[in-house]
C-alpha cells in the first residue's frame, strides 16, 4: 500500500528526519544527505530480501558512481529521538543516471550468501539437535551462528543431507519447525517465525504502535474463526512397530503433516510450529507509520488503541523504511497475527510509545563496517 504523497511532502510536524551513510568504510552522509530525493530501505526474512535504493539530486554532473558490489552501511531516524539507527550492511548492485533531471538512482542488496551455502554435500546428522546442526553450517560457511533457545534444543533423530546444499537444509527445518533463516553481517540467525533476533542473538525490540503513530490508512484482513483448530502428524514407534499420532488444539477440523516423524518429540515440535504458524496466516495487517527506525522483520508488533479487531500481537512479516529528503520519514509494515498471550511481558517503551532502540552494543558497531567485508 503506497503512502499519500501529500503526507510524504508534509512530514511529522516537529520531528527532523536524519540518515547515515557510508560506503567502503568512508562516511558520505555530508554529501548525500543535502542531495538526497529519496531513500527506501526494505527488510524481510531470508536470505536475499533485504535491499536498498537510494536516489540523489545529481545536478551538475558530479556524483561520482560506485563501484560494483561497493560495501554500504545505511541507517535512518528522526534527530529528535537520538539520531539515526542502522539499518544494514548493502552491496552495490547497480546504479542508473537521468540526463534531464539530473539523477542518480544507486540500487543495493544486502549481502548476499556465498557460494559455499549453495554446494551440494553429502553427510548425515545423527541425534544431532536443530542448535549443533545451525552450529555446524555456520561454521562451513564462515558465520557466526545465533540460535532461538526456542528451537536450538529440538532434537532430530536423524537427517541424511545427499545431493543437498546447506541453504536448501535451512529452508527444511524451517518449514518443519515453522522457523526462519537469515545470514545478516556475518551471522546465521535461525529463530522461530515470530521470534527473532538481533544480529548479536539478543531478542528483537516490541514495536508498540498506537494511534499517533498511524500517518496513513492502514488496513486489518482476517475473519473472527480460524479454519483449522487443531493440528495432526504421525511418528513411528519402532519398538511396537504401529504408527502414533500427536495432536495439538481443538475442534473438528485438523491441518494434517503427512511426512512421517522418527520419534514422538520431533513429531510434538513440528506440531506446535505447524499451529503457530496457522494462527499467525489467519489475519493480515498492514500499517502506514510515520518513521520507526526500531521495526524489523519478525519483530513483535503490539498494536493498542487503533482498533477493536486489531488491537493486540502481531509478528512483522516485512518493513520499508522511506525517506522522502529531508521532510518526511515513514514506515510501512506488513504483519500477521502473532501469539495472543505475547505483548504483555512489560517490556520496557522508548519515546513516544516506541519500544526502546536496540542495544547497539550488542551489534557490529553502528556505522563500522563487519569485519570481512561483505
Amino acid at each position: 500500500m503506497a503512502i499519500d504523497p501529500a503526507i510524504l511532502r508534509r512530514g511529522r510536524t516537529g520531528y527532523t528526519p536524519v540518515v547515515f551513510c557510508s560506503v567502503d568504510g568512508r562516511n558520505i552522509t555530508d554529501l548525500l544527505q543535502p542531495r538526497l530525493i529519496e531513500a527506501t530501505v526494505d527488510d524481510g526474512a531470508g536470505f536475499e530480501s533485504d535491499g536498498l535504493t537510494i536516489i540523489l539530486d545529481n545536478a551538475g554532473d558530479i556524483i561520482a558512481r560506485p563501484r560494483k558490489k561497493a560495501v554500504v552501511v545505511f541507517g535512518g531516524g528522526f534527530k529528535e529521538t537520538g539520531g539515526a539507527i542502522r539499518f544494514g550492511t548493502y552491496e552495490v548492485e547497480d546504479a542508473e543516471k537521468t540526463f534531464q533531471r539530473r539523477t542518480m538512482t544507486i540500487v543495493a542488496r544486502a549481502a548476499k550468501i556465498g557460494d559455499t551455502m549453495k554446494e551440494r554435500k553429502n553427510r548425515a546428522f545423527d541425534g544431532k539437535t536443530v542448535g549443533e546442526i545451525i552450529e555446524q553450517i555456520a561454521a562451513d560457511n564462515g558465520l557466526q551462528p545465533a540460535i532461538s533457545a526456542k528451537v536450538a534444543g529440538i532434537k532430530v533423530p536423524y537427517r541424511a543431507q545427499l545431493g543437498e546444499s546447506d541453504a536448501n537444509l535451512l529452508s527444511w527445518l524451517g518449514q518443519r519447525f515453522n522457523a526462519v533463516a537469515s545470514a545478516k553481517d556475518g551471522r546465521l540467525v535461525f529463530s522461530r517465525k515470530g521470534d527473532a533476533m538481533t544480529m548479536g542473538g539478543a531478542a528483537l525490540p516490541l514495536v508498540t504502535v498506537g494511534p499517533d503513530d498511524l500517518a496513513d490508512e492502514c488496513v486489518f484482513r482476517g475473519t473472527a474463526r480460524a479454519a483449522y483448530g487443531k493440528v495432526r502428524a504421525y511418528w513411528h514407534d519402532q519398538d511396537e512397530a504401529v504408527r502414533k499420532k500427536v495432536e495439538e488444539g481443538d475442534g473438528d477440523l485438523a491441518a494434517e503433516i503427512t511426512e512421517p516423524f522418527q520419534d514422538e518429540d520431533e513429531a510434538r515440535e513440528a506440531v506446535k510450529g505447524r499451529k503457530e504458524g496457522l494462527e499467525r496466516e489467519e489475519e493480515t495487517l498492514s500499517l502506514q507509520l510515520w518513521g520507526r527506525p526500531d521495526a524489523q522483520a519478525d519483530a513483535e508488533l503490539q498494536l493498542d488503541g487503533c482498533d477493536k479487531d486489531a488491537d493486540g500481537s502481531w509478528s512483522i512479516e516485512t518493513v520499508q523504511h522511506k525517506f522522502s529528503g529531508t521532510s518526511a520519514y515513514t514506515t510501512s509494515i506488513e504483519a500477521k497475527r502473532g501469539d495472543s498471550s505475547a505483548g504483555k511481558s512489560g517490556k520496557k517503551k522508548g519515546k513516544n510509545g516506541s519500544s526502546a532502540a536496540p542495544d547497539l552494543d550488542a551489534e557490529p558497531p553502528p556505522w563500522e563496517v563487519p569485519k570481512g567485508g561483505s
